[in-house]
């Protein structure tokens, strides 16, 4: 590591493509590795969850010309089990939803465009890491997480990350100093901007430490409101996320948590959502027009509003990206920095699936959020129209389905001011997975079971014993899937 100072700011160079393996992260993933294979599968997040918030991604073991960061090696090596034959839950690699289908789209597109431009050594095996990621990482949790406590017990685990990263961000933005360098790779020197430290813990770059706190924040409101025994773990967690999002000193993160509590607040406006939701498409382009600056000159003056000192950048960069548009569009460029300058630096999400996959990446990166939040939101409305008898089993529900869209639109926010490295991928790829899980759970089955036997108005009213029907599938699917949410959820019997 090779560390020089410039006006008081810590610039800090990381190898890559070197192994670099310091004994205690060494041992750490050796121990959350055997939580990966032989842990309990209720907390079949918790390794990964722990793996990508403590462990640096700098620390990797080389082999050849792949790179394998500790979640990777993490990952690669639980994928044995079920290779072997080993299953844990119902996902079928015959039966791909239309999720499944346009990550993998996304993923090749942006693998097979970039190396039309990079067809070397270097370039295939760091598209292979990608995909490695991107697939391995998706799948495995589609294998492994598909049960409503499967989801709660992650919550849990991120509340308790929090407090842990919360107050070693909050000692680190007073200090200076990086109690996570034990690690090895993070810096011990803490970064600064306008005379104030910005703490970055495990991650790569304070951005996304503090990005990680405003997604951990609705997760925390969501868990909440699953029941009064994780009251304790949400309030700290909630609190904990927070003091990430200040201690990194970074605008974008603060911009998107404010908006994830937003977020929360429309939950009262819940059934006129999609209302809502082209009210705000139609208002954009409206002002968009109207203004005598496109629309994201708003960027600019939010940052200016935050605080924040590269909201021009990131105003600049999109406003660049637009007017060459020609550069990029049919396979990407390599001549982003030629644009303007410092505009090589890519903090937009959308930008950079632009520059690096052409507008094919960008559409199939587009579409598959699409289908994320149109996937929720037809989960969403099968489980309000279920019995109200299971009052208290669909509210928990409801509540994990919003957190979930919550979650997704935060990181849409966060794409304005970033684009994801580091951990953050991994984050980003597992909340995929929970969210294609989430429209396929047994209880959200059983849900629609009864839905489709609903009479709606205007419509014939269904044969007498129709429920009855409803609750034989819900019983053969708890015995397939021993959760017992899927019997509660028509038979009222709610647990806490």
């Amino acid at each position: 590591m090779v560390e020089q100072i410039i006006d008081e700011r810590v610039i800090v160079w990381k190898t890559y493509g070197v192994t670099e393996l310091d004994p205690l992260t060494l041992a750490t993933t050796i121990v959350l590795l055997g939580l990966a294979i032989f842990g309990n599968p209720r907390r079949a997040l918790a390794p990964f969850l722990i793996a990508l918030a403590i462990l640096p991604s700098a620390q990797r073991l080389v082999i050849g010309d792949m790179d394998f960061p500790m979640v990777r090696l993490i990952m690669t090596l639980a994928w044995i089990p079920l290779l072997i034959g080993k299953t844990g839950g119902p996902f079928r690699w015959t039966r791909l939803n239309l999720i499944d289908r346009s990550l993998i789209a996304w993923a090749l597109s942006g693998a097979l465009v970039y190396m039309l431009r990079h067809g070397d050594g270097a370039g295939i095996a760091y598209k292979a890491g990608v995909l490695l990621d991107a697939f391995g990482l998706y799948f495995l949790v589609r294998q492994k997480v598909w049960r409503s406590d499967q989801f709660v017990s992650g919550m849990v685990v991120c509340a308790w990350l929090a407090v842990l990263l919360g107050v070693a961000m909050g000692i680190e933005y007073n200090t200076g100093r990086n109690h996570f360098s034990i690690f090895g790779s993070a810096s011990e020197v803490t970064t600064m901007r306008n005379g104030e430290f910005r703490a970055e813990s495990s991650f790569a770059h304070p951005i996304m430490a503090g990005t990680f706190g405003s997604l951990i924040l609705p997760l925390m409101i969501g868990l909440w409101n699953q029941g009064r025994k994780y009251r304790v773990p949400a309030a700290l967690g909630f609190v904990g996320a927070i003091q990430m999002v200040l201690a990194s000193n970074s605008s974008g993160p603060l911009i998107a948590a404010l908006f994830g509590i937003g977020c929360w607040g429309a939950w009262h406006f819940r059934i006129y959502l999609t209302q809502l939701c082209w009210t705000a498409v139609i208002l954009a382009i409206i002002v968009h027009f109207i203004r005598e600056k496109p629309l994201w000159h708003l960027i600019l003056r939010a940052g200016e509003v935050m605080g924040g000192g590269t909201g021009y950048h990131r105003y600049y960069l999109i406003d660049a990206t637009v007017n060459n548009w020609n550069q990029w569009v049919a396979i990407g460029t390599d001549n982003a920095a030629s644009w303007g300058w410092g505009l090589q630096d890519l903090t937009n999400q959308w930008v950079f699936e632009a520059v690096n996959g052409g507008l094919i990446t960008l559409l199939a990166f587009n579409f598959l959020l699409f289908v994320c939040f149109r996937g929720l939101g037809r989960t969403f409305a099968t489980i309000r129209r279920t019995d109200e008898r299971t009052a208290g089993e669909k509210s928990r529900l409801l509540f994990l389905g919003w957190t979930q869209g919550v979650v997704l639109s935060v990181f849409c926010m966060s794409f304005l001011s970033v684009a994801l490295f580091g951990q953050m991928n991994a984050f980003f790829y597992i909340q995929l997975a929970l969210i294609s899980n989430f429209t396929e759970l047994p209880e959200i089955g059983a849900a629609r079971s009864v839905a489709g036997r609903v009479r709606k108005k205007g419509t014939r009213r269904e044969p007498a014993g129709s429920e009855s029907v409803a609750r034989g599938l819900v019983v053969a699917d708890a015995k397939r899937f021993p959760s017992g949410s899927a019997a509660n959820m028509l038979t009222g019997r709610a647990t806490d």
